[in-house]
């Protein structure tokens, strides 16, 4: 990643910089002669930086105020992994994910991590494996609020499978859509009608129409105002690559296990096979 740093000169032309992570310990940079404006290049992605700047003339010796700022998110690669068990504040969303997008105002209604222990939709943030989950509220939210979660940009560089675990007892309907190399808009939907199920279902959605690219995932939630536990919940979103397999008919009850949650469409040419530790296999009709 890179910076533009720039400041105000005082009608002087020469200066030296420095930079550090605002991390515990990090050191300065070794101070380098630069001009206004100034590319700081070679930053890690999602990191706060501080920079200072001081005048190259005998007299300066006092360095400026530091100036912070945050470098963009670099694009994620296969496999894309999300747990939210990293998350322990109320209302928080993981890093580089967004949820600023819709109608919905108040941050306890957007998706997010939620830590209430009593009322409607009280998890204690628990998913579908005892760690963590996040949920968009449409108990509380206003009929036909919307919220917008979106995944960081990843890059399909070889045919994937998007899976994630999802629930929503008695919420409004919740969609997915994708958007490609930075598109405004989410122009492809993935799936709809996320509703009606009150326990953990495994959903998976082939992503090979969009090898090459880079995308994002879109989870949207649209509030019902409804009664209950009405909440659509979200866990461990994984957007992995795909491993081809063949398999004889004979083998079939060796991959079906609906108990475990294998899911094994009785055609099996070209669809996606997935088991809830593996989720990244593209079944091919034995030959």
């Amino acid at each position: 990643d890179s910076a533009v740093i720039s400041w105000t000169t005082y009608g002087l032309t020469d200066f030296k910089l420095r930079y550090k992570s605002d991390t515990a310990g990090a050191e300065w940079s070794d101070p380098v002669a630069v001009a206004q404006p100034h590319v700081l290049s070679g930053l890690a992605g999602n990191t706060v930086y501080k920079v200072q700047v001081q005048p190259t003339c005998a007299e300066a010796t006092v360095w400026s105020d530091s100036m912070s700022f945050r470098t963009d998110c670099e694009t994620a690669v296969l496999p894309f992994v999300e747990s939210f068990d990293s998350l322990k504040v109320a209302n928080s969303i993981p890093d580089c994910w967004d949820n600023s997008e819709g109608t919905t105002t108040s941050d306890g209604y957007k998706w997010s991590f939620n830590t209430s222990a009593s009322g409607n939709g009280a998890t204690k943030g628990k998913g579908v494996d005892g760690g963590n989950c996040i949920r968009f509220n449409s108990y509380l939210n206003s009929s036909n609020n919307t919220n917008i979660l979106a995944t960081p940009t990843i890059n399909l560089s070889a045919d994937a499978v998007l899976t994630f675990w999802w629930k929503n007892p008695t919420g409004g309907a919740g969609e997915v859509l994708i958007s490609v190399d930075g598109a405004a808009d989410k122009g492809s939907l993935l799936s709809e009608g996320l509703t009606s199920v009150s326990t953990w279902a495994f959903k998976n959605i082939n992503l090979s129409a969009y090898t090459g690219h880079n995308v994002k995932i879109f989870f949207k939630g649209i509030s019902n105002y409804g009664n209950g536990d009405a909440y659509l919940y979200l866990d461990n979103v994984c957007v992995a690559p795909i491993e081809t397999i063949a398999i004889d008919a004979s083998l079939y009850a060796t991959y079906y296990n609906e108990e475990n949650g294998y899911i094994m469409p009785e055609n099996l040419t070209g669809h996606v096979f997935s088991t809830e530790n593996t989720p990244k296999m593209l079944v091919q009709e034995y030959e």
